[in-house]
């Protein structure tokens, strides 16, 4: 295999250097001394010559050897910044070419000058001379990259020889032998890209067929990105806006285009040309990410073939190794040609700039002939300029892709050039004064990006967001606002106008909105609200949305009564809250008494009412009346007439059990009405007082509080233990009546209005633990604002510290149990379907049976709030759907459906980058000499902006941190390998050796001791989906167990658990029968991290590792994935979306079996079927049986599928049934398994082969009772006991809590 060019080509290559070079030299013309032939071609340039010179220099060498190692590493996302550019360029031509042309121009600068004055002129071109020297100087150290490849030259002598080739012809030929030379060149390259598809095509094994079944089950050809966050460098927001702002700033103010713009003939060629050139633009880039794709499949079918260092030189040497004599002369003179085109250009206009915009206002009556000469002069400076920074570049080694790293030093002053440009074309009011302070303020701003990138700056941080992280794409724009903005505020000091101060608005809103999610639309809410009304669900109610501190929705439903007459539903009316009495009032008040040392919550209850200890609940604790694990029964007896508040408690006391304490869940008010009695013991005050005056009153809950019979007001202020018997008829008035009263044998059917409609409540007086408050909406707002507040640490009247608060809103139950309850509050149980389908486990809240209810997101700090009367007047249907309907409408109208803006999830590489790496620095601190490490990765191991982890560490092996040896699991280091038995590679980037983990024999899975002896520390980094048999969990443990062996540290770099790292659920797997699917005794699902995983494998197998995890920042256990704001990357090849990883761990169970789990196509582990499911028909039949069952979060339908090679049932038609999450938060995917292989097993009993699945489901008693016919509902029951141990054993290890940090 060549690894330099053959004589030949080195010949052809020569050749093309000598005759470019003197096609630009017969542009000289000795005898025209002036300034427009030599800057600006006399004017006299086709539109066509022009946009394919606008596009040569647009691309260059960066584009041809760089957008390749893009889609080699990434996507086709980068392709969505050219739907930004035609939008820029568009804005070009109504904005600024109109006012070029108007006078004779000869660069973008002097506009500024007519507009400004002298100062800004200047500052505008040098800061365009300063920035564009460095990015072109990057540029040119592109270049050395290809001759040193093709020649075998070293870095600086290719720089040296392109570069005084190219000035010789631009130095004589001016902008005319740019751009004819352009064109030429850019025939020449386009053609060689043609010429490497179908080469590429032919050297793929399968060609481009291939090529496109590979890559498309990589995600590779992935086009958009709809992500809403200001990390990614290339998400259609970023493109479409980013793009068109870095377009506006790049050809609209840059003199390298500008000046091309300049030579056409007339205002209508340029810009033809200018929109032209973005068709072309568009064309060029997918040829060459269709080529890294190309790459992608070649190099990973000949890892053997890859001897170069990084992405960016893997183009240039296919070219060289691959391709025939003489195409591959041809190419590397096309990848030439681009080069010289560019720095052509770059010299020719910053010549014209330094002459026309510095000598010229210096010497203005200096003669052509003089000008002429200086403006050559000017252009062998610049040549030795931009060599040098080359030079540099080279020295430095560079840091990304180089086309990302051009493109962001050009858009730090891109951002402040176009701001000024706006505010001088947009604005009458601008000055000289105000825009230079601007552009200024703007510079500093992208600088303040850009630096920490670059260079050892601490980044700034806002609310615990970083700058730095600030992809660049979005530089142009933000630098503009800040540019436009400050302008306008200093230009406009003294002289208030109006219509100056609207401009300035309308761009402060501009910028901002490219950052803010659009403005809620809550209308979906009136439309469920209608249809509740319309189908007699409630007689009305209200709702009320919070978000950021403010309610951002208030409205009014309906009637508040119906019977005796109609009433019209109001703002202010007053709802009986029901059990949310349970946390608004009781809760609060018990953990007040805890925050002043009165209880604990372990005490056992009869600690302070002993006479609780009736009928064996001696043991039952504070905690389990709390949580609804006392095991105590729903209430207390109402059978017999009873009445008064010594009676309820009484009963209390003497309740029995309904079930063992610390293992039940049972939903009991016998639990709250015991949680009452022991506040007043306690505080020696009447429950109704207390809350007033330690609950309501501070909170300013004026319309709050118990509503008794002998005491009909609220209390909002101290109260007297007795009140006289006074009455409020406006206060009635507004009380939503609840029912008849039909609390047998104590009922009298009088309508229940101002007073309790729990019957127990009302027995007792009004006032009880479990229920008894009356409030109104703006009250309950007040409440659920001042909780969020001071849980968050912000400002707040809420009457509880904030640890305390925690307490009581994260998961307190026994840690065994599946249901998650808060100390009071509702998290994750039977009764959570008010969360809706976006809130994540982690929110929490309660409803009242009346139809009131309370739901709150701490992360997004938001909350819903119905309150309704929907008992009135005898009792309707439960509304519990309605519920979950309004909090699933509110949080996408909030656009909770999408990552958070600012709180995107940082992983343990991305923590590592931020905290320049401290904790392998102080590994290495411990070791003699640099840190030598290993890494066990694959595709999945990224950073937030898209980067490697094996690039970002091999990047520090110049700070003490070496990189030498990659480990890949199963997949291989690409992730796109579906077969067993891997050999070892070579990593394309880095050519560090890969050792597969994947080997044909269980012995080849296990790292060798000797290897990891070699290493000081082995980091981990790879995404995992939270199921037993998900074997990156085993490789993990075999990792650990080599490296306990050999005394090496293991780092885990910690991510999401894909699936909320909530559910606990499936079968535990047998004893004994550990294998490459189950590490060790664990559930189907395991709810943990992989950082948390190695905790647990460390501790409960007793491995002796030294184990350090690097955790995330900004995820907390039951955000999905998806709401990371994190790129999907496929983790394995046929788990290709958030769908199919929510379904995994229930579809799995198939796929040991005979049935297709849909491997092979777009839907993989979202289907089941098989060539003996007959028809259409059959498979309704399947679907009809699963609906039956009424599965909690997930609906099934007919499909017919065809499984692609080399899957079972390769290019058949078969039928089956497809799976849909409806409600993923309260999916139970194995217990969905265990209904859909019992629905088969039952319609198909002799062909489907059910015993097959114990492979993977390895619970010998499930597959016994599957094969007899069990009822599923049996069957998870059964999994219980054993998860309920796992749970216990798991909670120790356990990095991220429900909350936010």
């Amino acid at each position: 295999m060549p690894t330099r060019l053959h004589a030949f080509d080195l010949g052809l290559i020569v050749l093309y250097l000598i005759a470019i070079t003197l096609f630009g030299l017969r542009f000289r013309k000795p005898t025209d001394t002036s300034l427009s032939s030599y800057f600006l071609a006399a004017r006299s340039v086709p539109w066509w010559a022009i946009a394919l010179s606008i596009v040569s220099a647009e691309t260059s060498t960066l584009t041809i050897i760089s957008v390749p190692g893009i889609a080699f590493g990434g996507n086709f996302t980068f392709l969505q910044l050219v739907f930004g550019y035609m939008i820029g360029r568009l804005l070009i031509c109504i904005l600024f070419l109109p006012r070029y042309f108007d006078g004779e121009l000869f660069t973008a600068y002097q506009l500024i000058d007519r507009r400004f004055g002298p100062i800004l002129h200047k500052v505008t071109a040098g800061l365009f001379l300063l920035t564009r020297a460095a990015a072109e100087g990057v540029r040119v150290y592109a270049v050395s990259i290809v001759v040193g490849i093709a020649i075998g030259t070293n870095d600086i002598a290719s720089i040296v020889i392109i570069s005084m080739l190219t000035l010789a012809y631009t130095f004589e030929g001016g902008m005319a032998a740019v751009i004819w030379t352009d064109v030429v060149q850019m025939f020449l390259y386009i053609a060689g890209t043609i010429i490497a598809l179908f080469t590429l095509g032919a050297k793929v094994d399968g060609g481009w067929a291939t090529v496109h079944a590979v890559t498309s089950a990589a995600h590779k050809l992935q086009l958009f990105d709809f992500t809403v966050n200001l990390t990614s460098n290339y998400t259609f927001w970023a493109g479409v806006i980013g793009g068109a702002f870095l377009t506006m700033a790049s050809h609209g103010t840059d003199q390298l285009m500008v000046q091309r713009l300049l030579a056409a003939k007339n205002l209508r060629e340029a810009r033809v040309s200018l929109l032209a050139s973005g068709g072309v633009v568009f064309l060029q880039f997918t040829l060459f990410l269709v080529i890294g794709a190309g790459l992608y499949v070649f190099y990973g079918q000949h890892p053997a073939l890859l001897i170069v260092h990084g992405s960016d030189r893997l183009f240039p040497a296919f070219i060289v190794q691959q391709m025939p004599t003489g195409v591959a002369g041809l190419l590397i003179a096309a990848i030439l040609a681009a080069a010289m085109s560019n720095l052509s250009a770059a010299l020719n206009s910053l010549s014209s700039t330094t002459i026309v915009d510095f000598y010229m206002k210096l010497n203005p009556n200096a003669s052509d002939t003089k000008r002429n000469l200086l403006s050559r002069t000017a252009t062998l400076l610049w040549a030795v300029v931009l060599v040098a920074i080359a030079i540099y570049s080279v020295k430095v080694g560079g840091k990304g892709h180089v086309v990302e790293m051009g493109l962001s030093i050009a858009s730090v002053a891109y951002g402040a050039l176009l701001g000024v440009f706006l505010l001088g074309t947009l604005t009458r009011y601008a000055t000289q004064f105000g825009a230079t302070v601007g552009m200024i303020a703007g510079f500093a701003f992208n600088l303040a990006l850009y630096l920490p990138k670059i260079l050892p700056v601490p980044p700034i941080h806002i609310g615990g967001f970083s700058l730095s992280d600030i992809a660049f794409t979005w530089y142009v724009l933000l630098g503009s606002v800040v540019t436009f903005v400050v302008g306008s505020l200093f230009s406009l000091m003294g002289k208030p106008r109006a219509k100056a101060v609207a401009a300035v608005l309308v761009m402060v809103v501009f910028g901002t909105a490219s950052m803010r999610a659009q403005s809620a639309d809550f209308s979906e809410i009136d439309t469920l609200m209608a249809q509740a009304l319309k189908d007699k669900l409630l007689p009305g109610g209200v709702v009320a949305i919070g978000s950021n501190g403010r309610v951002v929705y208030e409205k009014v439903y309906g009637n508040r009564a119906e019977d005796p007459a109609i009433e019209a539903m109001t703002e202010d009316t007053i709802f009986d809250m029901a059990s949310l009495s349970k946390c608004m009032s009781t809760s609060v008040a018990i953990m007040q008494l805890y925050e002043q040392g009165k209880l604990q919550f372990d005490d056992p209850v009869v600690k302070y009412l002993p006479e609780f200890a009736s009928n064996g609940k001696s043991s039952v604790t504070i905690r389990e009346l709390l949580t609804h694990y006392s095991g105590l029964r729903e209430d207390v007896s109402l059978k017999d007439a009873w009445s008064g508040k010594a009676e309820g408690v009484k009963r209390a006391m003497e309740s029995d059990l309904y079930g063992p304490p610390g293992k039940t869940f049972k939903y009991s008010d016998i639990n709250f009405i015991t949680l009452g009695a022991i506040v007043e013991k306690i505080s020696g005050e009447p429950l109704d007082v207390y809350a007033a005056k330690h609950i309501f009153s501070p909170l300013k809950m004026t319309e709050t509080g118990y509503f008794t019979p002998h005491c009909p007001h609220l209390y909002w202020e101290p109260a007297p233990v007795t009140c006289p018997a006074v009455s409020s008829a406006a206060m009635r008035a507004r009380i939503a009546p609840t029912a008849h009263n039909d609390d047998k044998p104590m009922d009298d059917d009088r309508m229940l209005r101002g007073e309790v409609h729990d019957p127990t409540t009302r027995r007792m007086g009004g006032v009880a633990g479990h229920a008894g408050v009356f409030s109104t909406v703006h009250d309950t707002s007040l409440f659920a604002q001042a909780l969020l507040d001071r849980l968050a640490g912000r400002p707040s009247n809420f009457p509880l510290k904030q640890e305390t608060l925690r307490l009581m809103c994260q998961p307190e139950q026994p840690t065994g149990a599946k249901g998650l309850r808060g100390f009071g509050w509702d998290i994750d149980s039977p009764y959570s379907r008010p969360r809706g389908t976006i809130y994540p486990v982690g929110s929490f809240g309660h409803t009242g049976f009346t139809g009131t209810s309370v739901w709150m997101d701490p992360r997004s700090d938001s909350y819903v709030i119905l309150l309704a009367n929907a008992v009135h007047p005898r009792g309707r249907k439960p509304i519990t759907p309605l519920r979950g309907t309004i909090a699933t409408a509110a949080a996408k109208a909030l656009g909770l459906d999408k990552p958070l803006l600012g709180k995107a999830t940082l992983t343990g590489i991305d923590v590592l980058e931020q905290t320049n790496f401290q904790a392998l620095h102080a590994l290495a601190a411990k070791t003699p000499g640099h840190l030598r490490i290993g890494l066990l990765t694959n595709n999945t191991g990224l950073n937030r902006s898209g980067k490697r982890t094996i690039d970002v560490l091999y990047a520090q092996r110049g700070n003490g941190i070496e990189l030498t040896t990659l480990f890949a699991p199963e997949h291989g280091i690409l992730g796109a390998e579906d077969h067993e038995g891997l050999g070892n590679a070579v990593d394309a980037a880095t050519h560090l050796p890969v050792i597969s983990l994947y080997g044909a024999k269980l012995a080849d899975r296990y790292p060798k001791v000797e290897d990891l002896q070699k290493l000081d520390a082995v980091l981990i980094d790879l995404q995992d989906v939270p199921a037993r048999f998900y074997t990156y969990e085993t490789e993990m443990g075999y990792v650990m167990e080599s490296a306990a062996k050999a005394g090496t540290q293991v780092v885990v770099l910690d991510r999401p658990a894909i699936t909320s790292g909530v559910q606990v659920v499936g079968p535990v797997a047998d004893a004994g029968v550990q294998s490459y699917v189950d590490y060790m005794q664990e559930p189907m699902s395991l709810g943990l991290t992989m950082g948390e995983l190695a905790g647990f494998f460390n501790g409960e197998k007793q491995l002796g590792v030294k184990l350090s995890v690097v955790k995330m920042q900004n995820w907390q256990r039951g955000v999905w994935y998806d709401q990371t704001g994190l790129p999907w990357v496929n983790p394995s090849p046929n788990l290709q979306s958030m769908s199919a990883a929510t379904l995994y761990t229930g579809i799995a169970f198939a796929e040991y079996t005979n049935l297709s789990v849909g491997r092979g196509t777009d839907a993989a582990f979202e289907q089941v079927g098989a060539a003996w499911i007959a028809s259409d028909a059959e498979a309704k039949k399947l679907a009809d049986t699963l609906n039956a069952r009424a599965m909690t979060g997930v609906t099934f339908a007919p499909v017919t599928f065809t499984p692609a090679k080399p899957y079972p049932f390769a290019g058949q038609a078969i039928h089956g049934v497809r799976a849909t999450a409806t409600d993923r938060t309260r999916l139970d995917a194995p217990a969905m398994g265990a209904e859909l292989l019992a629905a088969v097993h039952a319609q198909y009993p002799t062909q489907l082969l059910l015993a097959k699945a114990q492979g993977l489901v390895l619970n010998s008693a499930t597959m016994q009772a599957l094969a007899a016919g069990k009822d599923p509902h049996d069957i998870v029951a059964a999994w219980e006991p054993e998860l309920w141990k796992f749970r216990e054993a798991r909670q120790k290890y356990l990095l991220y809590s429900y909350l936010p940090e």
